[in-house]
This record gives structure tokens, C-alpha cells and sequence, in this order.
């Protein structure tokens, strides 16, 4: 086999396997992809955007006691964690080329109708953004396209 033939295989197989690739490593680093929305974002009071959370929590005696449990998001300032439940039964699905967060804990609908839509809470903001792609996603692709190519 020619050395261009030999090459033009080993392309064949990145183009086909790339995204397959990709949404593998999501998969295996899903805990830690989570704990970008979750730990980074929601748990400071942001949402999607960089925006904080709304509306603020109207009851000043919950706001308090809130504020005790996590000052991180500031006095008033909604970080969707209570018990915990939420944060912990987030989950991520790849379709159609992206990354779709979410939660299966029972009230989910209830703070979605409540704190925005689901692009609000669910999903990273640019520095999260960032994070995924710099230092998880593309130096797992770039070391599995350099093993592929055999370079």
C-alpha cells in the first residue's frame, strides 16, 4: 500500500470518528463537565449567561438562612441547592452536535418555571465554556487524532 493511500485511510477514519470521539470523552468526563454548571456556576448564583440568578428569594428569613449555608452567591441571590438532590441527579445528553444539561430530580420542572428556562440554568458560560473545550475536550481529541494518525 502507497504511503498516500496509507494516509488518506487514516483521514478516512478521523472524519468518521471524530464526533464519535468527542462525545465519548464528554461521556467519560461527565462528573467533571457537570461540576462546571453546577459547582462553578450555580452554586456562585449564576446562570447561563454570567447573569445572576432571579428572582432573589422574597422571604428575608430564607435569604438568611440560605446566605449561612452558601455566602457565595451573595444574601438574596437563589443557588438552586438545598438539599442537594439537584446538583446530584444532573446528567448531560449529546445530540445533534451538542451538549444538553439536565436534572431528574423531582422538582427540576419546578425551578426551571421558576428561575428561568433551561438555557438560564442549564448549560456553561463562556469562561465554563472555555474550560470544556482548552483543557478537556480538545487535548483528549488532539492526543486520540495524533494516536489515529499514527504521528
Amino acid at each position: 500500500m502507497s504511503v498516500l493511500k496509507k494516509y488518506h485511510k487514516r483521514l478516512d477514519k478521523v472524519e468518521k470518528g471524530v464526533e464519535q470521539e468527542a462525545y465519548r470523552i464528554i461521556q467519560q468526563e461527565q462528573k467533571r463537565i457537570i461540576a462546571l454548571n453546577t459547582e462553578e456556576q450555580l452554586h456562585l448564583g449564576l446562570g447561563q449567561k454570567g447573569q445572576k440568578l432571579l428572582p432573589r428569594y422574597s422571604r428575608v428569613r430564607y435569604a438568611l438562612r440560605k446566605n449561612q449555608l452558601n455566602p457565595l452567591a451573595g444574601l438574596g441571590t437563589p443557588d438552586l441547592k438545598l438539599t442537594g438532590e439537584f446538583y446530584d441527579k444532573f446528567f448531560l445528553t449529546t445530540k445533534s452536535k451538542q451538549v444538553e444539561f439536565n436534572s431528574s430530580a423531582e422538582h427540576t420542572k419546578h425551578l426551571v418555571k421558576r428561575y428561568g428556562s433551561t438555557q438560564d440554568i442549564f448549560g456553561l458560560n463562556t469562561k465554563n465554556a472555555a474550560i470544556l473545550n482548552n483543557e478537556i475536550l480538545f487535548p483528549k481529541l488532539a492526543k486520540w487524532l495524533l494516536k489515529t494518525l499514527k504521528l
